[in-house]
């Protein structure tokens, strides 16, 4: 038998509340077999009022492959920028297999926390080191990847409720 944290949902063995022992689960909550308690941590009441107020969407690569991205069910045949609240599939670029400041414009409007580059399926775009520092500059994370890399990536910040953008590079 299992009892389930009423914050975040974590089960734990009943067994280790024998003698009406309380654990602090790994979301800050104060749990006990006897009854649920909704005592928090501050850390973990200001990270439960933060989660609460973040009110960006996000979207979720499903699959891609060479010349493809299925984005929340959506096929897309072009290059993308996934931005918070779009996504933007006339993405190109100055010089097709290079990334330079100029092309990141619409990525970096939302401010995001990290910026995922999708270098296509074999890595052929490159992202110069000039372009990385600018990024950078800006107060920005970027991660540079193959594109198969990178759209697990994208998902993974995402999951950790990171504020991520891709841009993504669909084939070579």
């Amino acid at each position: 038998m299992a009892i389930q944290c009423e914050w975040c949902g974590r089960q734990y063995d009943v067994t280790l509340f024998q003698f009406e022992h309380a654990i602090r689960c790994d979301c800050g909550a104060l749990i006990s077999a006897g009854q649920p308690q909704r005592s928090l941590t501050l850390k973990a009441r200001v990270n439960k009022e933060l989660e609460a107020s973040r009110t960006r969407p996000t979207h979720r690569i499903d699959s891609t492959s060479f010349g493809l991205i299925v984005i929340d069910g959506k096929k897309y045949d072009r290059d993308v920028i996934i931005l918070p609240d779009s996504v933007d599939s006339t993405w190109w670029r100055r010089e097709g297999h290079s990334l330079y400041p100029e092309d990141l414009g619409k990525a970096l409007a939302s401010r995001p926390e990290v910026l995922v580059v999708g270098c296509g399926q074999m890595g052929v775009l490159k992202v110069p080191s000039d372009t990385i520092e600018w990024v950078r500059r800006q107060g920005i994370d970027i991660i540079c990847e193959s594109t198969s890399k990178a759209c697990d990536t994208y998902n993974r910040l995402v999951a950790e409720g990171r504020d991520a953008v891709a841009c993504i590079h669909l084939t070579c």
